[in-house]
């Protein structure tokens, strides 16, 4: 029930086609470059996700990773665990900055912070790009998802293909020369293989293609129902069975897409989509679609995902309901529900302005997507079709020209700043590095460190400038000073984690060593105050 066989529609002569990819891909398709796409919110899987990437793909060498990582404190990073499982662990530059989030102003791959020896002696760690985020920045799977267009490479060298899939995947053998072939054989350009991925149990052995109720059943995305007003959820898939080639269907699945990397960059997620997961993959899907790009489900699986609660995860994110309620009119304004857009109408709202760059394409009418889907948003109404497609939709004949980036393509993501509490952190990092160095640098091992010698005491307050000095005439200056503290991008903390630098000209032993230990004793009074401040906000939301 809600099955397809066979394979291509039906093409009459004369009807318009697809529009063909440019470079034979099945040619060249063991020089073409992959990038997989994960947003990850403190999964437990993620690095076995990443080392099966690696180990099952025929070229591991043209496979680049990009994770946007959402993690706690106490969880592990991805690309440090992948290096430390592989005997050949990444060595930080400044070792008192062990923290999981970015730094500011880090490189957007998020390698900067490791010395380029650990980078070169674990072989994989520049082809595993990682954006870290603290999970209570997490703003649900469509923000996070939207950050992954930070990880791909820029302008012209951007990867070849875009792979995008949950955090608990497992991937079979030569996937990416499969996952290919599967592509190019659908003659289509804007092709997107996609559909909710066979599950891990029917994977017994990652060698061999699970022949799924011995008729090589596959997933197929065709049905939907509308839970409220823009707010669309993607039903149980379908099956499709005895494929020979990719066939098309009509819904875009977040789980497992395959495309040429200008869907990515011409049509990514939408970041202003805060807190929204059911909803993401009909409004996402409606843009593509739109945009001129065609789904199709496999013939065959190349990889299977965890469901339920084999997943390994976490928990989920902290909810906040008022954003949610603003991205939920966003959707019902992308997707042209008729009351919102009358009451739009009446105040004079900028439709236009409001959604630039994440709007629906001009290459396709949305009429012609809710008549192939039976999911009429505008009057918030669902009508059952028939799984199977017996027509292409052409583009329209005024449509965006192919092969060149979209004119309404979204502009560069603006810097995600770490937020606040990060920056706290990292002032105190540095704080209590400065004060070890002192003691280290300038008070025998023989002596007792109750008071700095008064001598000593003018130099160490001017050691941070000399250490940027030094720094200057190496190869590579430090990631952060102590100093920096203050600067844009990394702002002074107003409150808990920020402490003034004593002043050089502080004169006078007793005076000083008395303020010395007081201003220790107070940074302490005060990072508990802080702790149990911060605990009580977390309680209370």
């Amino acid at each position: 029930e809600g099955g397809t066989k066979g394979g291509e529609p039906f093409f009459r002569e004369g009807d318009e086609r697809p529009k063909p990819p440019q470079e034979d891909y099945i040619a060249v398709k063991n020089d073409s470059s992959i990038i997989v796409l994960i947003a990850s919110f403190r999964e437990t899987r993620v690095v076995a996700t990443i080392e099966s990437i690696f180990e099952n793909a025929a070229f591991p060498e043209r496979v680049v990773v990009g994770v946007v990582q959402q993690n706690a404190k106490e969880d592990d990073d991805a690309l440090e665990t992948v290096c430390q499982r592989r005997g050949t662990p990444l060595q930080l530059k400044q070792p008192e900055l062990d923290i999981k989030v970015r730094l500011p102003e880090e490189d957007p791959y998020g390698h900067q912070r490791y010395t380029d020896e650990s980078l070169e002696a674990c072989t994989i760690a520049r082809q595993i790009r990682v954006f870290r985020m603290d999970s209570r920045e997490a703003k649900g799977p469509v923000f996070a998802r939207a950050q992954q267009r930070r990880l791909l490479a820029s302008g012209d060298d951007v990867e070849d293909f875009c792979m995008q899939i949950d955090a608990h995947t497992i991937f079979l053998k030569s996937w990416d020369v499969r996952m290919i072939e599967e592509w190019a054989r659908t003659e289509n350009e804007y092709a997107v293989l996609t559909s909710y991925p066979t599950g891990f149990d029917q994977v017994k052995d990652v060698s061999v293609l699970p022949n799924v109720n011995g008729h090589w059943e596959m997933p197929h995305m065709c049905k939907a129902a509308i839970m409220s007003p823009g707010v669309v959820r993607n039903a149980q898939a379908g099956a499709a069975a005895m494929l020979d080639r990719p066939v098309l269907s009509k819904l875009w699945a977040a789980g497992l897409s395959f495309s040429r990397c200008h869907a990515e960059t011409d049509v990514p997620s939408d970041p202003n989509l805060k807190q929204i997961f059911t909803g993401e993959e009909f409004s996402r899907g409606a843009r593509l679609w739109t945009n001129g790009y065609d789904f199709y489900t496999m013939s065959r699986p190349m990889i299977g995902t965890y469901y339920g609660s084999d997943k390994g995860n976490k928990g989920s994110w902290r909810p906040n309901m008022a954003e949610k309620r603003i991205a939920e009119k966003r959707l019902a304004r992308l997707l042209r529900h008729q009351e919102t857009a009358d009451r739009d109408l009446a105040d004079n709202f900028d439709l236009d302005e409001y959604l630039k760059g994440y709007d629906l394409g001009s290459r396709r009418s949305f009429d012609d997507y809710i008549a192939l889907t039976g999911v009429d948003t505008v009057r918030n109404e669902y009508h059952e079709t028939h799984c199977r497609i017996d027509r292409y939709v052409p583009w329209q004949e005024d449509a965006a020209p192919p092969y060149v980036p979209l004119p309404s393509r979204p502009g560069k993501l603006p810097p995600l700043d770490p937020p606040q509490w990060v920056l706290d952190d990292l002032a105190k990092m540095m704080d209590a590095s400065d004060v070890v160095e002192k003691e280290n640098r300038d008070i025998p091992v023989n002596m007792i460190p109750t008071t700095p010698r008064p001598e000593t005491v003018a130099p160490v307050l001017k050691e941070g400038d000399r250490r940027a000095e030094a720094a200057a005439t190496r190869d590579e200056a430090p990631l952060l000073r102590a100093r920096d503290v203050g600067k844009p991008g990394f702002p002074e903390g107003s409150g808990e984690g920020s402490k003034a630098k004593p002043s050089a000209g502080a004169v006078g032993t007793s005076f000083t060593a008395v303020a010395l230990i007081l201003g220790l004793i107070g940074s302490i009074f005060c990072y508990i105050v802080s702790a149990h401040r911060r605990e009580k906000e977390g309680k209370s939301t």
